[in-house]
């Protein structure tokens, strides 16, 4: 993704709407990557919850996830 990016920006000839540019893929790859370690963790987590919980846990997650996931929307459209 990264080089992708680069090479769109490259293509941008004014500097801020590159700086623009970049700075909004950049922090559009650091929540990915949040998201990610963050999938990571919940499933440790559940998997050392009571069984009782655990559905609970992971609806809450999913719904913690939505909001982000419209947050990286957000910021993808920008």
């Amino acid at each position: 993704m990264q080089r992708l990016d680069d090479n769109i920006a490259g293509m941008i000839d004014d500097p801020q709407m590159k700086a623009a540019y970049m700075n909004a893929r950049d922090q559009l790859a650091e929540l990915r990557r949040a998201d990610k370690e963050t999938v990571i963790n919940i499933r440790k987590e559940i998997a050392d919850l009571p069984k009782e919980q655990r559905q609970a846990r992971w609806n809450a997650f999913w719904q913690e996830r939505a909001v982000k996931q419209q947050e990286m929307r957000s910021v993808d459209a920008a």
